[in-house]
């Protein structure tokens, strides 16, 4: 049976976001870089070289693509970073493998809104998280169909960039319909207005748009 896992929808989601550069790598305070590893033959796992691997932006074998979820996994640690490429595509030994990524001691997109004391320095940042799942019978027996909802919000001191952001974010998830192993079908829903919260002197603005998966199934 295949169960919706809320852990699973947050990590990978997670991986789309950072991987998609709404924000750039400088803006994030993140490094780039790819590693290559020579496959000994079947299924394999492979440990990336930067202990504080934040996302990855692609798994290739000798220059093609390989697909998130059908091709490969993630494993990580208890701090969420990325450790391993689990690759379950029976590969050869003259395969190459290279994964590209990002690492970094911290981030400014991430799951829901950080607790840690912030700065302006701090921002741009993003946050989502999981709002309002619905689930009703999916079919004959023991099947349910899901909608899942999720928030991302969007915090910058600079009104201009925020509504830059928010188009560029737009654009990502119409990009991404049916890009994900985990959601099925993602659209975008609903965008607030222009919203600002007091930060000190200065004030922080925020926008968050709502998107939509539709067709999650759960089937025994």
């Amino acid at each position: 049976m295949g169960y919706i896992e809320d852990k699973k929808i947050y990590l990978e989601f997670l991986n789309m976001l950072r991987s998609n550069d709404l924000f750039s790598t400088t803006t994030r305070g993140v490094t780039r870089k790819t590693d290559t590893f020579a496959a000994v033959g079947g299924a394999e796992t492979f440990t990336l070289t930067e202990t504080t691997a934040l996302n990855v932006l692609s798994v290739k074998q000798n220059g093609t693509t390989l697909e998130f979820g059908y091709d490969y996994t993630f494993t990580y640690n208890t701090t969420e970073n990325i450790t391993d490429i689990v690759v379950s595509k029976v590969l050869i030994a003259v395969d190459a493998i290279t994964v590209q990524f990002d690492y970094g001691a911290s981030d400014k997109i991430n799951i829901m809104f950080s607790k840690e004391k912030l700065s302006l320095e701090d921002y741009p940042r993003i946050a989502f998280k999981i709002v309002s799942p619905r689930t009703d019978n999916g079919g004959f027996g023991n099947v349910n169909k899901t909608a899942m909802n999720l928030q991302i919000d969007i915090y910058d001191p600079d009104q201009v960039e925020l509504i830059e952001y928010g188009d560029a974010l737009r654009k990502i998830i119409i990009d991404n319909y049916i890009a994900l192993y985990y959601l099925s079908q993602i659209k975008p829903l609903n965008t607030t207005d222009l919203g600002q919260m007091p930060f000190g002197e200065d004030l922080i603005y925020k926008r968050a748009l709502e998107i939509v998966s539709i067709n999650n199934y759960e089937i025994n």
